[in-house]
């Protein structure tokens, strides 16, 4: 009998590796008008007896060394016979933090065949990469019996687990249907095209000789840090800033210990207490008096990838977007990485699980004109905590 597929974002989160300090993420089957994701991949009945744990840390740990290693396509697969276990993965970029491509690994245990899968900073389309990779987990048939599956996306990037009943006791007797579904992925990933962003120039309406822009910067408030790069009306944070810093070391309620193996989904927006914030931001943290503010406010700290140094301008706060400018000085590339964050102030709780950072990069045709470089290394703060 045909089982359901059900998509659990944000109900579920079976696979929001984050969350769970064991290590381990529960699912459970769902009524249909339940369920939130917009994937479009096939549905039809589920189990309900009971709940399924999947031990992600089981899975996607491999503890011996592989046995055979080969090329399938653009997919490269690895054997490791002795944990009955197959891995097959497709960078488009190799590295953290900016990983970008897939990676799936199967196990055979106990009658049961776990799979699971990720995405990192993908152009291709999510749901048809997950629809194709459903399709590993039954080896493209309709009477097997999927025990428990569940999906979450974010932004450009997903998770994806199946554990389903099998006869099969090796590896041998999968890595084929797995490897052609995981090579069929690495198709799509590599064959969508990123979506080009339009190169932007804040302007500069002031001739840098004869009417130079000159920025009181006594007291490094944001609304003159933005001034450096470009006018009010063209450049400015968001009311919900209330600092920025670079390379400072901070301490938020992130799990700075997971055993996770891989890259996590954009973990870049991070809850802070109110406590810590002088640990990220001291200068700010001395005017803002944030212990005494509204209680029902939370704080998050944004943090950029390390990155070439740029200026950085946070300029929306929104449920489904932080967009972050990233100014270029000059045309310049520099030896030198950082890593900018921001401390935003959310009364109104519109950060979510679902929120994602998004970044431009553009150019400022005043800083490029003889603008003070350094100005990025300093913290500013919000005017609106003079105010306190």
């Amino acid at each position: 009998m045909k089982k359901k597929f059900f998509t659990t974002a944000g109900i579920l989160s079976l696979l929001m590796f984050m969350a769970c300090s064991d290590d381990q993420v529960s699912g459970s089957p769902i009524d249909d008008n339940e369920t939130t994701s917009s994937s479009s991949a096939p549905k039809a009945d589920t189990k309900s007896s009971s709940s399924i744990a999947i031990d992600l840390k089981e899975i996607l740990t491999l503890s011996t060394s592989k046995t055979d290693s080969r090329s399938v396509g653009l997919t490269n697969i690895e054997i490791y016979k002795k944990e009955n276990a197959v891995k097959a993965s497709c960078p488009v970029i190799p590295y953290e933090p900016d990983y970008s491509g897939i990676i799936g690994i199967a196990k055979i245990s106990q009658g049961q065949l776990n799979m699971a899968f990720f995405g990192r900073h993908l152009a291709a389309n999510i749901d048809s990469l997950v629809i194709n990779l459903s399709k590993a987990c039954t080896g493209g048939k309709d009477d097997v019996n999927i025990i428990a599956d569940s999906l979450y996306i974010k932004g450009n990037s997903f998770n994806y687990a199946c554990v389903t009943e099998t006869e099969a006791t090796s590896i041998d007797d999968v890595e084929k249907a797995f490897s052609k579904s995981m090579d069929l992925s690495c198709k799509i990933v590599n064959e969508a095209e990123p979506q080009e962003q339009p190169e932007i120039t804040l302007p500069n309406k002031h001739d840098p000789k004869a009417d130079p822009v000159v920025v009181d910067t006594t007291v490094n408030t944001l609304n003159r840090l933005a001034l450096q790069y470009a006018d009010p009306e063209d450049l400015s944070f968001d009311k919900h800033v209330m600092a920025y810093i670079s390379d400072s070391e901070c301490q938020t309620n992130q799990d700075s210990t997971s055993s996770y193996p891989y890259p996590d989904i954009d973990n870049n927006i991070y809850p802070v207490d109110r406590k810590h914030i002088s640990s990220c931001f001291p200068k700010t943290d001395s005017i803002g008096h944030f212990s005494k503010r509204d209680k029902s406010c939370k704080y998050y700290v944004v943090a950029l990838p390390l990155n070439e140094p740029t200026g950085s301008v946070l300029t929306k706060v929104s449920s489904d977007t932080i967009m972050v400018l990233q100014i270029k000085y000059l045309d310049l590339s520099f030896d030198t990485f950082t890593s900018a964050k921001f401390l935003i102030e959310d009364c109104e709780n519109i950060i979510n699980d679902r929120t994602v950072l998004s970044s431009q990069s553009v150019l400022s045709a005043r800083w490029s004109n003889g603008g003070d470089y350094n100005i990025i290394y300093s913290e500013w703060f919000s005017e609106s905590l003079l105010k306190n």
